[in-house]
Formats: C-alpha cells, sequence, structure tokens
C-alpha cells in the first residue's frame, strides 16, 4: 500500500539522518491559524470540504550533521489541525439542492488532520540575530472527522429525517511547505513567526459505505518559541 511505501522511506531517510553524528538540535512549538484553501473550503456540494477557519498546533525539531553545509538541516514534523464545518452554508447548499419545501440543519462535525512528516531545511543568516528559514516535509497524514448529524424538515418543522454519518479515513500522502522568519531574543530561545501550506488528499469513507475524497489543503500563520539545545 502507498502508506506502507511512505513509511519505508521515513524509515530510511532517519536512518540515514543518524547515522551521522547531530551537530546541533533545534525545538519549535508553535500555534497558528489554520485556514483552508480550495476544495477544502469550498461551498460545492460536489467535491467542497466546507471548512472554516481553524487552529493549528506544529512541533517541529530540527538537527544536522557536522559533515553538511550550515545552510542545510533536517525538519521532524509533527502537526494538528482542527478546522469546524460550517453547517449553515452546508445546510444551504442541501436545500438549494433538495428545492422548496423541505429544510436541513446540520451539526457536529470538524476535521482534525494530523500530520508526521521528515524534509529539509534551508537558512540564510540575515545578521547576527535574524535569519530565514525555507522548511518542508513529506510524510503521512492520519485525518480524523468528527461524526456529522443532519435533520430534515418539512415546510411546517416537522423532523421528517434525521440521520448521523460517521467516518473512517486511511492514512494518506502529505506534504509542507514553509518559510519562517527566526529572531534569537537569548542564547537559548528564538521568537518564530511562520508561515506554511500544507496538503492532502484524504480517503474517506462512511457507515452507510460511501467513498470518497477530501482535500485538506491549508495555510498556517503561526507565531512560536524556538529552543536550542
Amino acid at each position: 500500500m502507498k502508506y506502507i511505501r511512505i513509511i519505508l522511506a521515513l524509515i530510511i531517510y532517519g536512518g540515514i539522518i543518524c547515522h551521522n553524528p547531530i551537530q546541533a538540535q533545534e525545538f519549535t512549538f508553535m500555534p497558528s491559524v489554520s485556514i483552508p484553501v480550495g476544495e477544502y473550503s469550498s461551498q460545492d456540494l460536489e467535491n467542497g470540504g466546507f471548512a472554516k477557519t481553524g487552529v493549528g498546533f506544529h512541533f517541529m525539531s530540527k538537527a544536522r550533521s557536522e559533515n553538511w553545509p550550515d545552510w542545510l538541516s533536517v525538519n521532524f514534523q509533527l502537526s494538528q489541525q482542527i478546522n469546524k464545518i460550517d453547517g449553515q452554508a452546508l445546510a444551504q447548499a442541501f436545500n438549494a439542492e433538495l428545492g422548496g419545501g423541505v429544510l436541513t440543519a446540520v451539526s457536529g462535525s470538524r476535521y482534525k488532520p494530523l500530520m508526521i512528516g521528515l524534509g529539509p531545511v534551508f537558512s540564510k543568516n540575515i545578521s547576527g540575530w535574524l535569519k530565514y528559514n525555507i522548511t518542508s516535509s513529506f510524510g503521512i497524514m492520519y485525518a480524523n472527522f468528527d461524526p456529522l448529524k443532519i435533520k430534515v424538515f418539512d415546510d411546517q418543522r416537522v423532523l421528517l429525517l434525521e440521520q448521523e454519518y460517521f467516518f473512517t479515513t486511511k492514512p494518506s500522502f502529505s506534504y509542507s511547505l514553509g518559510a519562517e522568519m527566526v529572531g534569537s531574543i537569548s542564547q537559548k530561545i528564538d521568537l518564530v513567526l511562520s508561515g506554511m501550506f500544507m496538503n492532502s488528499n484524504v480517503d474517506v469513507s462512511t457507515t452507510d459505505q460511501l467513498n470518497s475524497s477530501q482535500s485538506t489543503s491549508s495555510i498556517n500563520f503561526g507565531l512560536g518559541i524556538n529552543y536550542k539545545f
């Protein structure tokens, strides 16, 4: 399966890194604003995700070998995003599709994609205390989708149908590309301002055996703390 090959590639990549002595390590924690883009935020019933702007939490570990050039390091990334579904917009789309005489109400669902990845980082010093990084990672996304509850009423507000949909997903290939401005405030602590694009297409199925895929593309803007060992 595709995600098994991804895991194998990460193991090999990690083995190559660990085979060389590590010269320095940095650990970054960063909360972010997670802005869905493309199909993820689209309000089209055919392929839209109806995702709203949410939050993200990112843990990153950078390391390098003494044999590497100063501008190169490797990044391990663990990122969690939480984006609510726009239930009002989804209900309006259902109403338009079903025509007059019925009303729908949608509640309860959130997207919670979790990304694990590795990738190179390219750095450039601007001054003695300021630098910028170009970051990347390639790995696996595990997407957890909360149940979605749908109610259908007639024009007299009489309940016609109530259904709760549960989702299962498969691990999928994911990648991120980003840029960071890093400012040193002490010998051990940096402030990090980051913009990051993350992308994956997740295979989704429901309890009714409906199968589809959902894009989870987002842009994340964050301010974090970097600790240098």
